[in-house]
């Protein structure tokens, strides 16, 4: 297998990772959480973007196997919790404050989560030679732009009508 597919293989593996890591920490944190939001192919396409050579490729495999390896368990923590916080939720006279609760201690993992996908993401900088970080640096901002049309809801050509082509400003049911 040529390295560049391993590279490939464990970027996505550890993209995927990250999207959950994304998903529980709320807003535009790199998770797939709909309109805006990269996932795991936008991740590799950035990457793609950078022309890595191939010791950069190797290293940024390395980082996101041990990133993927500290994030596990967290994963794994952030899943028991949301099939937790279902079933008490689904339960018939469910408790506000236990619901509460484990929601609370669900976000504080997400929260975890994100901040080491925030360490991976410094990690893999650093890896960069300073053309590549200012490559890295406008497409970030790209897809900040992007997420801020479509926080707006003026994603996906909806344009100020909304999907609807209703007046503007109309309420969507």
């Amino acid at each position: 297998m040529s390295r560049w597919k391993t590279l490939t293989g464990a970027v996505a593996f550890s993209a995927m990772g990250l999207v959950a890591a994304g998903a529980v920490a709320g807003g535009p944190r790199g998770g797939s959480r709909g309109p805006g939001h990269p996932g795991p192919g936008r991740m590799l396409e950035d990457i793609g973007l950078l022309g890595l050579s191939d010791e950069q490729r190797t290293a940024v495999q390395e980082l996101m196997r041990q990133n993927h390896e500290a994030a596990r368990p967290l994963m794994e923590q952030e899943r028991n919790l949301h099939r937790q916080l279902r079933e008490a939720a689904s339960a018939d006279g469910a408790d506000p404050a236990k619901v509460g609760r484990i929601a609370i201690e669900e976000y504080r993992v997400g929260e975890q989560l994100h901040a080491q996908r925030k360490q991976l993401e410094e990690s893999f900088v650093g890896l960069l030679t300073p053309e590549q970080k200012d490559m890295w640096t406008k497409i970030q901002a790209a897809h900040e732009k992007e997420r801020e049309r479509h926080k707006d809801g003026r994603g996906f050509g909806h344009g100020p009508r909304g999907p609807q082509g209703g007046p503007e400003g109309a309420v969507r049911q």
